[in-house]
């Protein structure tokens, strides 16, 4: 079009704001491109918008203030059953036989030890929900839970519900300024993806760590994220300044800069945190199979997931009307060929 022209059509400012596509809808498609352009553009803007405010509102709500700032159960223990606070009966799960302060708490008496039942075998929570359901009511809230196990734990879980649409409300009224200011300093989007590379360069390889090696420390991976951060800010910057006009948006949305940066925050980190976590491992405490039992124990107590994957484990209830979890050796087994396919395939 440019060359049927004679001229650019757009600028480089112009392309980098994004409007080469526009232009091309319009000459092609003409007024109805315009309009369905427009429809695709803000459908694209409220469901990319929304998604993000709702992950960040969840991140907030269940990954900070549930866990550290108002936890169901305040000091609870590790192993420890959230809704009544005792320890399950060794016998049910393999990963509590060698746990000496687990047989001692119960004194090997199982009227000690855990007794709260599933969800779906509870027959208060079964009256709760047909009580709940009735849509004609002369009250104008629904009538509180009574189920003597779940019942505290679902009337929490509802807090948390109620305190995450406030953040919603309050993150997307934050939101709305924040974008208003990107757009008067000039910010771009094309910049934002570099600035971001280059401040999250630091956090895949300690994330991945967490989840991928056992030894990984806390220590170290926090260490790994902020070493990694700093180091790749601090080599973007300084790159970008050796460009003729200093630290500005156009240097610091070069390509050389930022790569270095990125680069430098995703190597610093991985090899921070593997050096920081293998320095601060308590070798005479560690087990392997403790560790990744950490992993199992994560969980909603309302619906354990040792229920929803029982049949893919083989698992069936046992007399005492319990679900019994899979071992760590049964889950390595069983998924041995996913692992070994994530890792060919990366």
């Amino acid at each position: 079009m440019e060359e049927w022209q004679g001229s650019p059509i757009l600028s480089s400012i112009d392309i980098e704001k994004g409007l080469a596509v526009p232009v091309v809808v319009q000459v092609v498609l003409g007024r109805t491109g315009e309009y369905m352009l427009f429809l695709a553009i803000l459908m694209a803007i409220m469901s990319i918008g929304s998604a993000e405010v709702i992950a960040v509102a969840s991140l907030i709500v269940y990954d900070v203030y549930q866990p550290y700032i108002n936890p169901f159960r305040k000091n609870l223990k590790e192993g420890e059953c959230i809704l009544c606070g005792k320890y399950p009966w060794p016998s049910t799960d393999t990963y509590y036989k060698d746990r000496i302060i687990a047989i001692d708490t119960i004194d090997n008496d199982e009227s000690k030890a855990c007794s709260c039942k599933p969800v779906v075998e509870c027959s208060g929570c079964t009256e709760d929900k047909e009580m709940r359901s009735f849509k004609k009511t002369n009250l104008g809230v629904k009538k509180p839970y009574k189920c003597k196990v779940h019942g505290l734990y679902k009337h929490y879980q509802d807090d948390l519900l109620n305190f995450k649409n406030w953040c919603i409300l309050w993150i997307t009224l934050f939101t709305i300024p924040l974008v208003l200011f990107s757009n008067w300093v000039g910010l771009n989007l094309g910049w934002l993806f570099y600035f971001n590379g280059v401040l999250l360069g630091g956090v895949p390889i300690p994330v991945a760590l967490t989840v991928l090696w056992s030894k990984v420390t806390p220590a170290g991976m926090i260490s790994g994220t902020l070493s990694g951060c700093l180091c790749g800010l601090s080599l973007w910057l300084g790159i970008a300044s050796m460009y003729e006009g200093g630290v500005t948006l156009e240097n610091t949305g070069r390509d050389i800069p930022t790569f270095v940066g990125s680069a430098v925050a995703l190597g610093v980190s991985g090899i921070v945190c593997v050096v920081v976590s293998l320095y601060t491992l308590d070798r005479k405490k560690f087990n392997e199979e403790e560790e990744w039992n950490k992993l199992r124990n994560i969980e909603n107590p309302l619906h354990p997931w040792a229920i929803t994957y029982a049949r893919d484990f083989g698992r069936v209830q046992d007399v005492t009307s319990r679900f019994v979890r899979p071992t760590y050796a049964a889950m390595k087994s069983r998924f041995r060929g996913s692992r070994i396919t994530a890792i060919v395939i990366g």
